[in-house]
C-alpha cells in the first residue's frame, strides 16, 4: 500500500495470535527505514536479554560482510579469550548472560 497508512491494528494482532498458537511468549518490533514512522511492534517497551537482540545484529553484520566479498561465510572462525593489555587492564571481556544487560564477566547481574 504505497501512499497510504498502514492499520497494524490487525497485523499485531495476528503476530499475537501466532505466538499464542506456538505457546510461546515473544517481541516483535519492525520499522520501515525508508518509510518513517512505520513500525508493527509487540512488546516494544518490554525489557529483553539483551543476547535475544545482539545476535540479530551480529547475524546482519555477517551478511552484509558476506554480500560485501569481506569474508566467507563457510569459514570457519575460532574466537579465543581476550589477553590483558600492556597496561596490564583486567581480562575481563563483555559476555552475553541471561540478565537483561551486558555484563563483565568480573561483575555479577542483579
Amino acid at each position: 500500500m504505497v501512499g497510504h497508512p498502514l492499520d497494524t491494528t490487525l497485523i499485531e494482532k495476528r503476530i499475537a495470535e501466532v505466538f499464542a498458537e506456538a505457546d510461546a511468549e515473544g517481541r516483535l518490533h519492525a520499522v520501515d527505514i525508508d518509510a518513517p514512522g512505520h513500525e508493527i511492534g509487540l512488546g516494544v517497551d518490554d525489557q529483553v536479554v539483551i543476547a535475544s537482540v545482539f545476535k540479530i545484529l551480529l547475524v546482519l553484520e555477517l551478511a552484509r560482510q558476506a554480500d560485501a566479498g569481506q569474508l566467507d561465510p563457510r569459514e570457519r572462525v575460532v574466537i579465543t579469550a581476550p589477553t590483558a593489555s600492556a597496561a596490564g587492564a583486567p581480562r575481563a571481556a563483555p559476555t552475553m548472560s541471561r540478565c537483561p544487560c551486558a555484563t563483565w564477566r568480573t561483575s555479577r547481574c542483579r
